[in-house]
């Protein structure tokens, strides 16, 4: 029987996604614990807050272990690193795991003496890489280097960080997958409508994504006079994990003057536990993002029977072949959004097929469970080699 394991997060821990992580580790015996600069109490995980706070000892005393109060960049970087070394040989974990090479996550590339993975994100190595700078690439690179293992959600992802230096032999996809004991195509949709106060006869367009720029939440909703006039009785709903009132207000102001508020509920901000409800409460779940690496949403989509219309993106086409199970788009092309949603709103059929053959592929390779599983396996391995 293999050990219980002593993991060390850094990264965000206000994340669904890494706190689903922990949580199944955490269910599993596992010791889990995270250092983050966003702190949350997540039942049965360590949470070690390094928001900076003034340090009110005398000078000499914080000089003697890097604690300065002043500002300067460099300096401020020399302090959280003594700092982060210090708090994690208290922890004494087998493995450390950073999230992004983005802070708080690569301070984990500065740590010594432990088993090492990161988990890259879209913004390590794909966002707007224009504008990174120089120090940051170098960065990246060093840590893609330095790491002992390195997971992606998606084979976009794994290239990129062999391109970035990694060897082939250390980079894993691991997608995060989905609940299936929470998403799937289980209960009656109208009573699910009516627990949560949404038209019960009408066609339901669900917008699952966050309010950053890239997610062009505006495109959905300037595309919904084409759609409303095309077909009758359809209901858009926006909801996204984060808290944005300017983003619910922008979007309102913007189905008034567009003339479809009537069409539009801005849910806003909702608990993941919500989640799987909404999916299954829609009949087309709409994604329309500049940028992606593999999201979940559109796996929660697939696995709740509603059908996605989403960006045409190579992440995206690991998972949606188009006119197969799911229509996908230009992001920036606002009428052929809204045809997209016309057609699968008037074909029922159609829709029924493809939440078919996504039901069937998220069973597939997109169960959480066995990626969860997989991640496992490869701590052990990880441990097992560095022995």
């Amino acid at each position: 029987m293999n050990k219980e394991l002593r993991i060390c997060h850094i990264g965000w821990a206000n994340s669904i996604h890494i706190e689903r992580l922990m949580l199944w580790f955490a269910k599993k015996g596992h010791d889990i614990s995270i250092i983050t600069e966003n702190p949350k109490e997540i039942s049965g995980i360590k949470v070690y807050d390094i928001r900076r706070k003034p340090d009110l000892r005398p000078r000499l005393e914080r000089y003697k272990d890097f604690h300065f109060n002043i500002s300067w960049k460099w300096l401020f970087k020399l302090n959280e690193i003594v700092r982060i070394r210090k708090l994690v040989d208290e922890v004494s974990p087998d493995i450390i795991h950073s999230h992004s090479l983005w802070y708080p996550g690569y301070l984990g590339v500065y740590i010594k003496g432990y088993p090492f993975v990161i988990t890259v994100l879209n913004g390590d190595i794909l966002w707007k890489k224009d504008d990174i700078n120089y120090f940051k690439k170098l960065r990246t690179r060093w840590g893609i280097k330095k790491a002992d293992l390195i997971t992606g959600v998606s084979d976009e992802l794994v290239k990129a960080c062999i391109r970035n230096g990694a060897k082939k032999d250390k980079v894993y996809v691991m997608r995060r997958g989905v609940d299936l004991s929470r998403f799937n195509c289980n209960g009656n949709k109208g009573e699910i409508r009516r627990k949560l106060g949404l038209p019960e006869n009408a066609k339901i367009v669900l917008s699952p994504r966050n309010t950053g720029w890239f997610y062009n939440l505006d495109k959905i909703v300037k595309a919904i006079p084409r759609v409303t006039s095309k077909v009758k009785n359809v209901y858009f709903v926006f909801i996204w994990h984060g808290h944005d009132s300017n983003k619910e207000k922008e979007l309102k102001n913007l189905a008034s003057k567009l003339g479809i508020l009537n069409a539009v509920k801005i849910v806003g901000y909702v608990t993941h536990d919500m989640v799987a409800l909404y999916h299954k409460a829609s009949d087309l779940m709409v994604s329309v993002s500049q940028y992606d690496s593999g999201p979940v949403a559109l796996q929660e989509a697939m696995a709740c029977g509603n059908v996605p219309v989403i960006s045409d993106l190579s992440c995206v086409r690991e998972w949606i072949r188009h006119d197969w199970n799911g229509l996908m788009v230009d992001p920036n092309n606002i009428s052929q959004i809204a045809d997209s949603i016309i057609d699968l709103l008037k074909n029922d059929k159609k829709r029924k097929t493809f939440a078919e053959r996504n039901w069937d592929l998220i069973k597939e390779k997109g169960d959480e469970n066995y990626w969860m599983g997989k991640m496992e396996e490869l701590y052990y391995r990880l441990l097992s080699d560095s022995r």
